[in-house]
């Protein structure tokens, strides 16, 4: 259904998976770099809980550092649903405990859903190369 006169499903997908992929790792990316050049604008978001059991600014630089690293995850490809698994939990706590600034995160849902569909192509992929 997804073949047409030009590309392939596989062709696609690839392409599909390169712009999601490169959307969300901006998204990581940016947030990382940003945290850690202002973290007074940024350490509001992390919980109040886990503030308290780390130092926020080590828990906010710790958080930093993590996605970063998941941004360059993503633009490998490489193991693409397991990235796009962390990207939806790291996203699902950003909603979730923030939704008293839901005028803000809400945004986030759409990131979220780009996640699911990323995390999608990924599993099918990884399905597809073991049969």
């Amino acid at each position: 259904m997804c073949a047409t006169k030009k590309r392939s499903c596989d062709e696609v997908l690839n392409i599909v998976s390169l712009i999601l992929r490169t959307g969300l790792a901006f998204v990581f990316l940016y947030a990382g770099i940003a945290a850690l050049g202002d973290p007074g604008s940024w350490i509001i978001y992390m919980p109040a809980f886990l503030q308290q059991l780390v130092p926020g600014p080590a828990l906010l630089g710790g958080f930093s550092v993590l996605q970063i690293i998941l941004a360059l995850w993503l633009l490998t490809g490489k193991a693409l649903g397991y990235a796009a698994l962390i990207a939806l939990l790291f996203l699902t706590g950003i909603i979730v405990f923030n939704l008293s600034a839901f005028a803000i995160v809400f945004r986030d849902v759409a990131i979220w859903c780009s996640a699911a569909a990323l995390m999608v192509i990924g599993w099918n992929e990884r399905i597809s190369t073991s049969q």
